[in-house]
């Protein structure tokens, strides 16, 4: 396996393989109705192994993004960033530009 994820025989070209090659087309194309978008992922030489590897990291991530959503701090000086914002909003006077 190399850095990419991808296996040294995978590596070498392109699936050339028709069944193959539609299994994989119909396997990895993201369809998304409502927007009309299609995205057709097959071509990208990403292994079964890989994707195996990743789907705890994606679910980890999944996860974050909802605590993140909720409210939750993922920086602990976001805090104290919000506070000094509130003091520096709290001491600067409204200026109205008419725009």
């Amino acid at each position: 396996m190399t850095n990419d994820g991808l296996s040294k025989e995978k590596k070498k070209g392109l699936l050339k393989n028709l069944r193959e090659l539609w299994r994989r087309y119909v396997d990895w194309l993201y369809q998304h109705k409502d927007l009309g978008l299609y995205l057709d992922m097959s071509r990208i030489g990403f292994t079964d192994e890989f994707v195996e590897e990743m789907v705890p990291k994606f679910q980890a991530a999944f996860k974050a993004m909802e605590e993140l959503e909720k409210g939750s701090i993922a920086n602990l000086d976001e805090s104290s960033i919000a506070i000094h914002q509130k003091r520096v909003s709290e001491q600067t006077p409204f200026v109205d530009f008419g725009f």
